[in-house]
């Protein structure tokens, strides 16, 4: 039993270091605060196998949209959502 529960919190583990993502820098362009969209500048994200470009995202939480303005440099972790879609999961503004 101990085996199994050892097992199952490895697995649990391993599968959260993989939802996470990698942090990625970038620096925001515009701003479409009715759509709760960004478009940003970044740096490669390997995760998405994306090159470094300017690209817009949506945000996880629309409430971060009031922290966003034009040049602002932030930190992010990016999903695929398909359909070409992007979102940030999780954001933090790294100029203040």
């Amino acid at each position: 039993m101990k085996i199994l529960l050892w097992m199952l919190t490895a697995v649990l583990l391993a599968g959260a270091a993989v939802m996470a993502g990698e942090w990625v820098t970038g620096v925001v362009k515009r701003v479409d605060t009715a759509n709760a969209k960004v478009t940003v500048k970044h740096d490669e994200i390997k995760d998405l196998e994306m090159p470094p470009m300017t690209m817009v995202f949506t945000l996880k939480d629309p409430k971060w949209i009031e922290q966003l303005k034009p040049g602002l440099e932030i930190r992010f972790q990016a999903k695929d959502l398909g359909g070409g879609k992007l979102e940030i999961e999780a954001l933090e503004t790294t100029t203040y």
